[in-house]
């Protein structure tokens, strides 16, 4: 699974991460509305404070230059092009500031004008508390906070929170 390559670089860089800023991320109140196939409903939320949350538990913090903060860690960025980076080690995730989610050079997801959240992820993603074969995702929120709620979904659906909590 592609998506999982990210997490083994990014929890390679869970320690020793500089101060230094990357991309900027408007970071506002939005959230991704995700309907599975069977009905049942899950939200993925971004604060404007930056908090990220998946159907209201805590998930990670993102801050408005670009760190990736996981238990009060900043374990990872996202860099001034839009890869996700560890430890200086850029990963194969891109994340544009429309909110497009990049695989190895591979649109993966992307933010439609209407919200409409589509991509062929959806249909590999295997994920234990999301089922995304079939669901219908919508983003709800102002276009510029798309690339910090698509940076926060990758970050959720790579497992990345839970890989640095079990370092």
């Amino acid at each position: 699974m592609k998506a999982l390559l990210v997490l083994g670089v990014l929890a390679m860089g869970a320690c020793g991460a500089k101060d230094k800023s990357g991309a900027r991320l408007d970071l506002a109140d939005a959230r991704l509305v995700i309907t599975q196939a069977d009905g049942a409903t899950h939200v993925l939320a971004l604060a404007a404070g930056g908090a990220v949350t998946f159907d209201n538990q805590p998930v990670l913090t993102l801050e408005r230059l670009g760190h990736i903060v996981v238990g009060g860690h900043r374990l990872a960025r996202v860099e001034l092009d839009g890869s996700i980076s560890a430890n200086k080690v850029r990963t194969n995730a891109t994340v544009s500031p429309e909110g497009t989610f990049v695989l190895d050079g591979q649109t993966e997801l992307t933010i439609a004008d209407d919200g409409a959240v589509t991509g062929p992820l959806f249909e590999t993603m295997d994920h234990p508390r999301l089922k995304l074969e079939g669901a219908k995702v919508r983003y709800e929120g102002p276009p510029a906070a798309r690339r910090a709620t698509m940076v926060g979904f990758a970050a959720f659906v790579t497992s990345l929170p839970a890989a640095v909590i079990a370092k």
